[in-house]
């Protein structure tokens, strides 16, 4: 062996050690990914909103539902209950009434609700007829914050869109 192809003991060891080092570089990057990706995966506060990209395909279509909605005049308001169970839940009430004020009667709801800091935990409330234009519905909010209401309440050929937003203080 000639001195250009013999390989100091020292260096044949810095040759591991930078493949090592490099290698550690690759494993504690897809270790960072890996939780990044978990942690935004199961994270409640993202979510994709379920057709979402069709809304705003049919924009148009999805404008006239909202302007023949506002033409009806009709009014939806939530409230919330001051107490609740120890499993927080709460009753809220949704009242209903037409553009004179009068009790909107058998209409079909769909409503949701969630809290805004967690989309993804979205509840389907089933309202109960309390009475003319009264309805009520069991809801576990066990979040203060800002919570999301929106759906539709439809009697006959009329749709009216719902969407509200409240603010629960604490949850007792």
């Amino acid at each position: 062996m000639n001195a250009t192809t013999q390989t100091h003991p020292n260096e044949k060891l810095a040759q591991y050690m930078w493949t090592a080092f490099i290698l550690m570089f690759f494993v504690l990057q897809a270790i960072l990914w890996t939780f990044a990706i978990s942690m935004t995966a199961g994270d409640k506060s993202h979510t994709v909103v379920a057709g979402y990209d069709e809304q705003a395909l049919q924009w148009d279509d999805v404008r006239k539902t909202q302007i023949a909605s506002e033409r009806l005049g009709w009014n939806a308001k939530f409230e919330i209950g001051e107490t609740a169970d120890i499993l927080d839940n709460r009753i809220v009430t949704l009242e209903l009434t037409d553009q004179d004020g009068q009790s909107i009667k058998d209409p079909i709801l769909s409503i949701r609700a969630f809290h805004n800091g967690r989309a993804a935990d979205v509840q389907h409330l089933k309202f109960q007829s309390t009475g003319p234009g009264t309805f009520t519905s069991v809801i576990t909010m066990d979040k203060a914050g800002y919570w999301q209401f929106e759906g539709t309440a439809k009697v006959d050929d009329d749709t009216l869109l719902v969407k509200d937003k409240l603010w629960l203080n604490e949850r007792n």
